[in-house]
């Protein structure tokens, strides 16, 4: 009864919202509605329905009248809403976009040299059935995104090189390289004699033992490798005595000790078929000497024809990229795999020309015109990236006012993103210049190209596509190395391997620029600011230096109270005090000998002790047992 009571616009409206919730898809596909999320359909058709047809025609005119004005409401926000989303084929775009504003979710980044299908899963993981099992019965959470792609090329015996924020751990290369030491039969052309597989070079001897331990556990559901910790002290006594075990296919080693051993025992590794540089930033820097030497006999084996047949393969793993691993993919490996999810250190991969300007917070627009190109010989896209909106505005005028067409957006501009991405999609003749300045705070795709330069905050970095950009500009500095690496990662489609690397002159204007604001509000980064350019390899302002300087002299002013740098005690240096949290200084009022006695302490002669405790390798607890000095014996 109550539906009889309905007036007819009001049976007009049910009827299309019964259509709308009975066959979603066939109006999706028709002109009259659009689809939008949680079941709301939008009625869009000019011409009115036929439901007016169910009145009198003495009452038709007001009814049409009562339907036109009704509509004309309709299609005024039907209109509002094509306005501010023109593509019908994302109408839900609003709350799409909310999603993601309230899910904060970003995609994962990864460089790769050769494309590589990556394990999503452990149960797609190219490791052996048993191993998986392992892993499952620890409750290994991975694998991880690094390892996603690390894996099958390591598990294909492919010379791989992985450079990711957790480079360390071991679990990067253990699983695969246990997996393919299971394949008895790719092996047979070698020797029939004693001898490892695989050796692991680690940085110290701590490493080393937990990566023994790492072996040991994940061995057990495999074929046993039988792995040895070797640690050679210098005398040659201990090295040309040394007995590797029957069957045992690993050895986990430093440099130092696997140099010693194969100066005096080199016919161990005729088998070696894997090396593995475990932290191999560490290694070059504080090895170098070593991993060369151990990189050319590893290279001299494998060239002897009877080895064809058998795998050869080299896997470097770390966090940083550095000169040093260019010419090991160069001289040492095979068309290696590159797998790199830092971005930051892609950037130093793909041979991003790093520049850094001091100056201070109030002179940062002044200097962002002198870094811009205005008459560039080839387009150009320039990544302006700003802190705030206000900051935005402010750059967009700067940049405006220099004649350079300026396109900018914010959260206010929010529905503008398609006109300003089809302005970025535009090609451009040569020598054009376009600026985009960015604050956004939301979170969206956007895949951009050609020729233009914008300014853009963090929080759109996330989702935005860009990857194709020819310079970016830190106007704001960013808050950590990941954040540096998203905005670099924004030039990663013009990212130059090793092999593509000519000599300046031949890459001419296909070179990529990173631009670095620092003013005096980001002293406590220039540390960081500095190790960073030296990895680079590039020109580095002796202002820098100078003001590195006087931050790591406050800084040291600040330890007084501090404990005394270990490093420092034992061997006389600290290693790197940049970024070492001890005092290098020696403080009288603390660092002063406790007096357990009237008898002053002697300060020359000779001491007899007996070692208690081996704490470390170089720190034990002793009991000294008598003293002799020049004058007689205490």
């Amino acid at each position: 009864m109550d539906s009889l009571r309905d007036s007819p616009p009001k049976k007009s409206e049910k009827k299309q919202q019964c259509i709308s919730l009975k066959d979603v898809n066939k109006c999706a596909e028709s002109s009259v509605y659009w689809p939008m999320k949680r079941g709301i359909t939008i009625y869009a058709d000019p011409d009115i329905p036929a439901a007016s047809a169910l009145c009198q025609k003495s009452n038709e005119k007001p009814l049409r009248l009562a339907e036109k004005k009704e509509y004309n409401e309709k299609n005024g926000c039907v209109k509002l809403l094509q306005f501010l989303n023109p593509d019908p084929l994302r109408a839900d775009g609003i709350s799409h976009l909310q999603q993601k504003l309230r899910s904060g979710s970003r995609l994962p980044l990864v460089v790769l040299r050769t494309r590589v299908e990556p394990c999503l899963s452990i149960n797609t993981a190219p490791l052996s059935a048993g191993l998986k099992k392992a892993l499952q019965r620890n409750k290994f959470p991975g694998p991880s995104h690094t390892e996603s792609y690390s894996w099958p090329p390591i598990a294909r015996g492919c010379d791989v090189v992985v450079i990711s924020h957790g480079g360390n751990d071991p679990l990067l290369y253990l699983p695969p390289l246990l997996t393919i030491l299971q394949t008895g039969g790719c092996y047979k052309s070698l020797p029939s004699r004693n001898g490892p597989l695989a050796v692991i070079v680690c940085p110290g001897w701590k490493k080393a033992q937990l990566i023994f331990e790492l072996l040991g556990d994940y061995s057990v559901s495999s074929r046993p490798v039988h792995p040895v910790v070797l640690t050679i002290g210098l005398h040659k006594d201990e090295a040309k005595n040394m007995k590797l075990p029957r069957g045992c296919n690993v050895i986990v080693t430093t440099p130092h000790s696997l140099l010693r051993l194969l100066k005096y025992q080199s016919l161990l590794f005729l088998r070696l078929c894997h090396l593995i540089l475990d932290e191999v930033e560490v290694l070059f820097s504080e090895a170098n000497e070593q991993i060369f030497p151990i990189l050319d006999n590893f290279k001299k084996n494998i060239e002897v024809e009877e080895r064809e047949s058998a795998p050869h393969q080299i896997v470097a793993v770390g966090v940083h990229w550095n000169r040093h691993i260019e010419q090991l993919i160069k001289e040492f490996m095979n068309d290696p795999y590159i797998v790199i999810t830092a971005m930051e250190e892609a950037a130093l991969y793909g041979s991003v020309q790093q520049v850094v300007h001091l100056c201070l917070e109030c002179e940062k627009t002044s200097t962002l015109l002198q870094t811009l190109d205005f008459v560039p010989s080839q387009a150009q896209k320039t990544l302006i990236f700003t802190g705030s909106v206000a900051e935005t505005e402010i750059v967009c005028k700067v940049v405006e006012s220099s004649s350079i067409f300026c396109l900018k957006m914010h959260k206010e501009m929010i529905f503008n993103l398609k006109s300003v991405s089809e302005q970025w999609k535009k090609k451009l003749s040569s020598g054009s210049h376009i600026v985009l300045v960015c604050a956004v705070k939301f979170q969206l795709h956007l895949k951009l190209s050609e020729s233009f330069s914008p300014a853009l905050t963090d929080d759109c970095i996330p989702l935005l596509a860009i990857t194709d950009a020819t310079c970016v500009i830190h106007f704001s500095f960013p808050s950590s190395p990941k954040i540096f690496g998203g905005r670099l990662y924004c030039m990663s489609d013009r990212f130059q391997s090793v092999a593509e690397q000519g000599s300046p002159a031949e890459q001419g204007d296909k070179n990529t620029k990173s631009v670095l604001l620092l003013t005096e509000r980001n002293a406590c980064h220039a540390v960081g600011v500095l190790r960073y350019l030296e990895r680079a390899d590039t020109k580095i302002p002796s202002e820098l230096y100078e003001f590195t300087a006087g931050v790591l002299e406050a800084k040291e002013d600040k330890k007084a109270r501090s404990p005394l740098c270990p490093y420092l005690k034992a061997f006389g240096f600290c290693k790197d005090k940049r970024i070492c949290p001890d005092r290098h200084h020696v403080n009288p009022e603390v660092d002063m000998p406790r007096k357990l006695s009237n008898q002053t302490l002697p300060v020359s002669g000779y001491i007899k002790v007996s070692p208690i405790k081996e704490l470390v390798q170089c720190l034990m607890v002793i009991l000294m047992n008598n003293f002799h000095s020049l004058r007689g014996r205490i």
